[in-house]
């Protein structure tokens, strides 16, 4: 190890702050006016071994024997990456592991700060406005493909009935694409084609039985009064909207299936309001799927108990909730959330990491590492070169 190059290295952390480690761009130009007596391929080999962003890994290894193992495994990895010498990926990783000073584990370290206290109901973010815009523009898309095939209502209760029933199918089949493939983009995972045909079945098929018992009670009190009516009516899109919230719990990760079927049922009930009032056709059934889509989205994050923000870049995140289900982080297309390769660098295994809930605690496995361990509630953790937070409420 250059002891020379340590001394620059911790004199950038002294004026910069040790989080400069992780921006391998703004350490840059530093490096090269602080360490111009150093030679250029030590320089280069600390350089990426920063881009790779082994600096996060290296601080969450909390004693000396794990960070020993830790670097023979990413020693190997840096060269297989870059075809820089090992001799020289050694250094750069043992003047990273000498720049950054070992900290208490936290089974160690005693009780966490806690966070300020999130409020109990979040605002409307971004991630809710575009299921709920997804779930609208699938809505006035199946009841428009729905239109030149079933017509007008034939008139006759059972007809009536089955006429609604293949209407609902529709509405369902549209909106349940819209919401997974609008889950899919926002996770950056791949269009997976049996997902899609799989989402598309399963709308139908609630889209035609909750369509069908909701004709079917319409179809019996809407005789009774015209106040009757519009309330059976309004209570028939709310369980529209139930059964829409049943089949998204089954592809959106750790949504337990009565909070999904809840929030579709009051989504419906509102949608249906509105939709009764519009009583303009397509517009107010893509009503009606808007305010189901920012229902089920909401009351998922309003309610969710420990969650985690992804980080592609600086200002591109996304949020995915945890639960009983496992949420796992790699290449293959079945991964809750994808992990890229980038040119050059190793390529990553089909699960890269998974993260679950563990008598309450949030514990990530690193599957490339073999490391495992418990995440406090602004924990960070690096997964290749996506930058992971935790969150909990309690």
């Amino acid at each position: 190890m250059n002891n020379s190059f340590l001394a620059v290295v911790k004199r950038i952390i002294a004026e910069q702050g040790e989080g400069i480690l992780g921006d391998p761009r703004r350490i840059k130009p530093f490096i090269k006016d602080y360490a111009q007596q150093v030679p250029q391929e030590e320089r280069r080999a600390f350089g990426r071994c920063l881009e790779q962003d082994f600096y996060r890994q290296i601080q969450a290894a909390h004693t000396a024997e794990e960070r020993r193992r830790l670097k023979d495994a990413l020693a190997g990895q840096l060269q297989a990456a870059t075809g820089i010498s090992a001799a020289l990926c050694s250094g750069a990783l043992d003047l990273l592991d000498a720049a950054v000073p070992l900290s208490p584990s936290p089974a160690a370290s005693g009780p966490q700060t806690a966070s300020p206290a999130l409020p109990a109901m979040p605002r409307i973010t971004k991630r809710t406005l575009i299921f709920g815009a997804a779930a609208g523009a699938g809505a006035l898309a199946g009841a428009l493909v729905a239109q030149p095939f079933l017509g007008q209502i034939p008139g006759t209760f059972w007809s009536n009935v089955v006429h609604i029933a293949w209407w609902a199918g529709f509405i369902g089949l549209g909106i349940s694409i819209a919401l997974i493939m609008a889950q899919t983009i926002y996770l950056k995972k791949k269009l997976v084609i049996g997902t899609i045909i799989k989402s598309a079945l399963m709308g139908i098929a609630i889209g035609v039985a909750s369509g069908a018992l909701a004709q079917f009670i319409y179809g019996y009190t809407q005789r009774i009064s015209p106040v009757v009516s519009v309330i059976s009516r309004v209570l028939c899109w709310g369980l529209l909207g139930w059964g829409l919230g049943l089949g998204v719990s089954f592809y959106v990760p750790n949504y337990p299936k009565p909070r999904a079927m809840l929030a579709g049922f009051i989504g419906g009930i509102i949608g249906g309001v509105i939709c009764v009032a519009l009583n303009t056709g397509v517009l107010g059934e893509a009503a009606l799927g808007l305010v189901i889509g920012l229902a089920i989205s909401w009351v998922e994050e309003a309610l969710r108990e420990a969650w985690l923000t992804v980080f592609w870049g600086p200002k591109e995140s996304r949020s995915i909730s945890l639960g009983a289900k496992p949420v796992v982080f790699g290449s293959s297309r079945e991964a809750d959330v994808y992990v890229p390769s980038r040119h050059g660098d190793v390529p990553v295994p089909p699960v890269r990491a998974v993260f679950t809930i563990e008598n309450g605690a949030v514990v990530m496995e690193d599957k490339q590492t073999g490391r495992r361990g418990v995440l406090p509630n602004g924990g960070e953790v690096m997964i290749d070169r996506l930058r992971v937070v935790v969150h909990t409420k309690s």
